[in-house]
């Protein structure tokens, strides 16, 4: 429930809390009247920091004003440093997804690769879960066919077993070690320490450290050409070279061997983007993505603070650079985070010069980009489901994906012209409008018109136009029962079978062959704003066109 948060009285739960707030680090839980948490926040000092959000509240940003309305209650957790509550709020946040924090989640699962290295033979999977303790966790990817790809090269050049079963009990091996995908540990055609090292190199092929993993299969040639060994040596050459080849087609930006990761937050609207750029041994290995829908009215520090607990809590290798477009909350808190993960100093650098502001403007660049064509897909899959549903309210047996509009525009009969507008899957296409000047009719006689209109678009003839053999799905006609009579006469009389309906203007009703009741949609449907969408371009093509023949006309009396 919403309390007047003007009114200066405060719960009697928030009082007591704020009257007993200690001094020290740790993590404070608000809660609702119905008792659910909606916001985690952490503080090195309790007292300090939760009494602000009760003291001066009319000075308080909107969003902050709007979550002390709501709070009848505060829960506190304390810890023994900023760290631990900065662990403890992200964990926090994951748990309860709190309303009023920014809590970076979204629609799907991101995918990962999983190494079970708990298991006495590992193997390389497919997996959607964020976090494994027992195995290596490889991700998040930005699709399922990059990780499936990467797979498929670990696979042929380390052999690493992908069969579900823990320990396979087979006598003679499967068809994938006959395709040179698998080295076979269930059936020992391999030691296990061999196949140990194979799942090493994969993790170090994984991370992105491809000297490491070269230098490594070195290693195993010389010792092997020293047992003679020399069909392994071969063996272990050709993934060798496989190997630099991968290495060699990523883009060097710098000369040393340099881990680094770049971050760009770039936000339009409710959707945030983050880029990242992951730089190893100097060299640019992959480039991922990750857009959210947020109605936080929080800076941008915010945000990419929340990316970083989203991001980093699951990330198997943590470099010792990052770099970001703008600043972070809690930097200071974040790098003892980050470095106690990593077991080494990790940096967060807010500023960059030369290659590293060079490569920070490409993810930003890149954050753009991707959030356009995203916007561009979803808007085309919202174009996809008014189709179905324009499908099922006019009781179509296809769905709608070329509709043809037309309307007619003339002065007492004078100049009177046509326009056919084409819309593909929900867009205007532009491409295939087409306006038609009447040829025999002077007289005010729109229905007549109309049929002159579609006689001359659906009419057969030895010299047919290319566009006319692409009939629509739909026809929709700007007028009532008159206008659609003359429309489904010209079709019945030329043979054709095409769903034909009218849109009257005045009360935007659809009109129907054969049914003397119109149908009335809700002013803010979908499908009627598509339809109207299609009338109003009719409309303008009609009228731009009849515009020009009169200012053509004026200008010849005018010459005289």
């Amino acid at each position: 429930m919403k309390k007047n948060i003007n009114s200066g009285a405060l719960p009697q739960r928030v009082s007591a809390v704020i009257s007993t707030l200690p001094d020290s680090s740790g993590v404070y839980l608000m809660k609702d009247a119905a008792g659910k948490i909606i916001y985690v926040g952490k503080a090195l000092n309790l007292k300090n920091r939760v009494s602000t959000y009760f003291h001066a509240v009319k000075n308080l940003p909107v969003k902050t004003a709007r979550l002390v309305s709501y709070v009848e209650d505060i829960e506190i957790i304390v810890t023994t440093n900023e760290l631990e509550a900065l662990i403890l709020e992200a964990s926090l946040i994951k748990k309860y997804h709190p309303r009023f924090n920014i809590d970076l989640k979204d629609d799907k699962k991101y995918p990962f690769i999983e190494v079970t290295t708990c298991e006495n033979l590992p193997r390389i999977c497919f997996s959607r879960k964020r976090a494994s303790k027992k195995n290596r966790m490889f991700g998040p990817y930005p699709s399922s066919d990059f990780v499936r790809k990467i797979i498929s090269l670990v696979r042929r050049y380390f052999r690493i077993r992908t069969c579900k079963d823990k320990i396979p009990k087979r006598i003679r091996p499967c068809l994938n070690y006959q395709l040179g995908k698998c080295s076979a540990p269930c059936c020992a055609m391999i030691s296990q320490s061999d196949y140990h090292d194979a799942v090493r190199n994969a993790i170090l092929f994984l991370e992105g450290h491809f000297s490491d993993v070269i230098s490594s299969l070195k290693d195993d040639m010389e010792k092997e050409s020293q047992k003679l060994n020399f069909e392994r040596c071969a063996s272990i050459l050709k993934d060798i070279r496989a190997v630099e080849k991968i290495a060699g087609e990523q883009k060097v930006f710098f000369e040393k061997a340099t881990d680094r990761d770049y971050i760009a937050l770039y936000s339009s609207g409710n959707d945030i983007v983050f880029q990242l750029l992951m730089i190893r041994e100097g060299k640019l290995i992959d480039k991922r993505h990750y857009i959210f829908s947020s109605l936080s009215e929080d800076a941008d520090p915010a945000k990419m603070r929340a990316f970083f607990l989203y991001y980093y809590d699951d990330s198997p290798f943590i470099p010792a650079e990052i770099y970001v477009s703008s600043a972070v909350d809690d930097k200071d808190v974040l790098c003892q985070w980050l470095s106690m993960k990593a077991c080494r100093a990790v940096s967060i650098r807010e500023s960059a010069r030369g290659d590293n502001r060079r490569l920070l403007m490409m993810a930003s660049e890149n954050a753009r980009y991707n959030l356009s064509v995203a916007r561009a897909v979803d808007m085309r899959d919202e174009k996809e489901a008014v189709l179905q549903e324009l499908m099922a309210v006019l009781a179509l047996s296809s769905v709608p994906n070329r509709i043809e509009t037309y309307d007619i525009s003339n002065i007492s009969g004078k100049m009177a012209v046509g326009s056919m507008v084409v819309f593909s899957r929900g867009r205007p296409d532009r491409a295939n409008y087409r306006r038609f000047k009447i040829k025999f009719k002077d007289t005010p006689d729109d229905f007549a018109m109309m049929r002159e209109v579609l006689l001359r678009r659906f009419s057969i003839t030895k010299k047919q136009d290319e566009w006319k053999k692409n009939y629509p799905d739909l026809i929709v006609i700007d007028g009532g029962k008159g206008q659609l009579s003359s429309a489904v006469e010209i079709l019945s009389g030329l043979g054709i079978e095409i769903p034909v309906i009218g849109l009257a203007k005045k009360y935007e009703e659809i009109f129907f062959p054969e049914n003397p009741d119109p149908l009335l949609l809700a002013k803010t449907s979908p499908p009627l704003n598509l339809l109207r969408h299609g009338r109003d371009e009719a409309h303008r093509f009609a009228i731009t066109y009849h515009r020009k023949l009169r200012s053509i006309s004026l200008k010849k009396e005018f010459e005289k």
